[in-house]
């Protein structure tokens, strides 16, 4: 996936699409940054809609998106909810472009554990809101990826292959990325 930092970088869509087309690639997605929960949600659907809209506009496929898992408070059951509506409310949005919303699963957010991602999908409308799953992130998570793709067969855009290993030192940073195969998640 292309970053959405991207959007700001260059000149207009046609730019990527350009580029991607020059080297004969696939503009598979946007990685439209966190959904902020606690941020008014006409400022985050517009937010990523526009992000979409770009998507579009270069020939890219998707728009996935994190969450900022809100800082210096607990979390509750509704803040499961309140992202799923958010993500349903953007989705919708999107899928009038024709660029499907996948939800990205990731460390440090609210979807960092697989039952807070199922929380956040029995939340969101499955029609607007289907999940990226990372699989080095939904293992490092504490949950099974294969168990995952088949609970999710019906709502998975696409899959982010990584591998992931553990290391110790740093609390705050305990596994990192390493090449396929080379790490703990089951990827013959």
């Amino acid at each position: 996936p292309i970053c959405s930092n991207a959007v700001d970088e260059f000149k207009s869509p046609q730019e990527v699409a350009d580029l991607m087309a020059q080297d004969k690639l696939t503009f598979v997605a946007l990685s439209s940054g966190g959904v902020n929960i606690d941020a008014p949600e006409s400022e985050q659907v517009a937010k990523h809609v526009a992000h979409a809209k770009f998507v579009h506009d270069a020939g890219g496929k998707y728009l996935q998106v994190t969450d900022d898992r809100p800082k210096n408070r607990a979390i509750t059951a509704e803040d499961y909810k309140r992202l799923g509506q958010y993500l349903t409310a953007i989705g919708k949005q999107t899928a009038e472009l024709g660029i499907p919303l996948g939800y990205h699963n990731h460390m440090g957010s609210l979807g960092q554990a697989p039952e807070e991602v199922d929380q956040i999908l029995a939340a969101a409308d499955p029609r607007y809101a289907k999940l990226e799953l990372d699989i080095a992130h939904y293992f490092q998570g504490g949950g099974d990826p294969v168990k995952a793709i088949h609970k999710y067969s019906d709502r998975l855009l696409f899959l982010h292959i990584k591998d992931v290993e553990k290391i110790s030192g740093d609390p705050k940073r305990n596994y990192r990325f390493v090449e396929l195969g080379r790490g703990q998640v089951d990827l013959p």
